[in-house]
């Protein structure tokens, strides 16, 4: 059974967050809330995670995560809370990687 969870964030929190964005440095991570916000506004994301580089892009056809060696690593998914809930890294989902913050940004398209 596929679960869906409901996340939101309010309008003053999303004003800090567009305030945010440009002051984001190489080697940080970010609220997940902030993560999630920035998936729906768009962004595409590089990262890395146990010493790897990934890509989350942002394409015609929906959300796809890209490893270390440029493959296509998931499907695409139309919908940011499924993508992030069902790809997995190492057994554990995007989800769980940006929520725990066991990961560390290189950069934010």
């Amino acid at each position: 059974m596929n679960r869906k969870k409901k996340y939101t964030y309010s309008l003053t929190e999303m004003n800090e967050y567009d305030k945010m964005t440009d002051e984001i440095g190489i080697d940080a991570t970010i609220p997940f809330i902030y993560f999630l916000f920035l998936l729906d506004r768009g962004h595409e994301f590089e990262f890395y995670y146990n010493h790897d580089i990934y890509f989350i892009s942002n394409e015609i056809n929906g959300r796809k995560l890209y490893g270390p060696s440029n493959d296509s690593d998931s499907d695409f998914y139309e919908d940011n809370i499924e993508f992030i809930t069902n790809v997995k890294i190492d057994e554990k989902t995007l989800e769980e990687i940006f929520e725990l913050e066991t990961y560390t940004l290189e950069t934010i398209f």
